[in-house]
């Protein structure tokens, strides 16, 4: 699935700066801000739509043998697998953090981004529930508005199949701790219960869009 969502435990719509904080550092997911709603249409998996509108896992300390095999030598992620792109399931680990409600939580390594994180809910219901919080969170903004210079949220779709108005899109930038500027772009999608979040240091939402509606990002089987 191409591109049609930041790792937020917590985090929204507007693509601006929200009170979530992110953890742009590897394996540590990033936390909610501003809303934003994107205008672009994905290629290759999700396709996003006019309209506007995606939290990790527990600490893990690798063996040897885990770390040689890679993200097949980490069962605290393998229920992810079937929904990472191959292209980047080599660089998955489990995540540093991620949201209670999630059954496993994935940190993986994307070209053109800072990182993306994939959570796994128990069911549609969990995902959403988080998926709505980030939106609070973000504070989207309800004027027309795209994930290239805004906060905010919508849905997005697979290309080829029909769409689905639970697919949820949200974009916004927050300031972290530290106090850089940080872009998010989160997808969720009941289907799979997954969440899937990605984040750029800087704050740059149109570069972020741009990555993520010719990236693919999430597989639905």
């Amino acid at each position: 699935m191409k591109n049609s969502m930041h790792r937020i435990t917590g985090g929204l719509t507007a693509l601006a700066a929200v009170a979530i904080l992110m953890a742009a550092c590897a394996g540590a997911q990033p936390t909610v801000a501003p809303t934003a709603s994107p205008t672009a249409s994905p290629t290759a998996i999700p396709t996003l739509p006019p309209t506007a509108s995606p939290t990790a896992a527990p600490t893990v300390s690798p063996t040897e043998a885990s770390a040689a095999l890679g993200a097949d030598g980490y069962p605290e992620i393998a229920l992810l697998k079937p929904f990472i792109p191959s292209a980047i399931w080599s660089t998955c680990t489990p995540a540093t953090s991620a949201p209670s409600t999630s059954v496993q939580s994935a940190y993986c390594q994307s070209a053109g981004v800072d990182g993306v994180w994939y959570d796994l809910y128990g069911s549609a219901a969990d995902l959403k529930a988080v998926f709505t919080a980030d939106i609070k969170t973000a504070k989207p903004s309800t004027t027309t508005l795209t994930c290239s210079n805004s906060n905010v949220f919508g849905t997005w779709n697979f290309t080829g199949k029909p769409q689905n108005p639970d697919n949820g899109v949200l974009c916004y930038k927050y300031t972290d701790t530290s106090g850089k500027t940080i872009a998010v772009i989160e997808n969720a999608d009941p289907t799979t219960k997954v969440m899937f979040i990605a984040s750029l240091s800087g704050g740059d939402q149109q570069t972020l869009n741009t990555w993520w509606v010719n990236t693919p990002v999430l597989i639905e089987p």
